[in-house]
């Protein structure tokens, strides 16, 4: 299951990654009405019992990602013998990056480097994930530099709603250039 959770989160950074992280150091315990051992069932109205694998092998990933996201770049098989899938060796599985990807997981790791590298086409719901994470981040805004490029179609200057994303930008203190 850690293997498996590990595979999770490199082929879904974006919502997964955000996801573990978006909990802080809260527990995170797997409800469950009929397993105790990777989750917890209620037991007289409010108490949970149970030994939870599942969430404290979530908490375990949550901390890893935490301590060294660009450790899910790429996870390699268990050492177990004959490990298959459909009778074939299982081989090493690599971070997807789609279009539209937030790719939260390079950072630079000297004080106030911290990078986030957006690619592909963004769309709303990656917006809201980015500024999500970044309200979630526990990291301190003071002295905090923000340096974000987008590319738009040829033409994109002359179009109003970017000269409204310019003007309200400019409204924030932030430095906004159309090339």
């Amino acid at each position: 299951m850690r293997w498996s959770l590990r595979v999770k989160l490199a082929q879904n950074q974006t919502t997964f990654g955000q996801l573990l992280l978006a909990t802080g150091n809260k527990p995170i315990v797997e409800e469950s009405a009929k397993d105790q051992f990777w989750g917890a069932k209620v037991q007289n109205g409010d108490a949970l019992m149970g030994v939870n694998v599942l969430g404290r092998l979530l908490m375990e990933l949550r901390e890893q990602l935490r301590a060294a996201p660009s450790a899910f770049e790429q996870v390699s098989p268990p050492q177990i013998p004959n490990f298959l899938l459909f009778g074939q060796p299982v081989e090493t599985v690599r971070a997807k990056t789609e279009p539209g990807t937030l790719i939260t997981h390079r950072f630079n790791q000297q004080p106030l480097q911290h990078k986030v590298k957006i690619s592909g086409t963004i769309g709303k719901n990656d917006w809201e994930s980015l500024l999500h994470l970044l309200a979630s981040s526990d990291l301190s805004p003071e002295g905090a530099f923000l340096n974000l490029e987008l590319r738009f179609s040829p033409g994109a200057a002359d179009d109003p709603r970017i000269k409204m994303l310019a003007e309200m930008a400019r409204k924030f203190g932030i430095r906004f250039h159309v090339l």
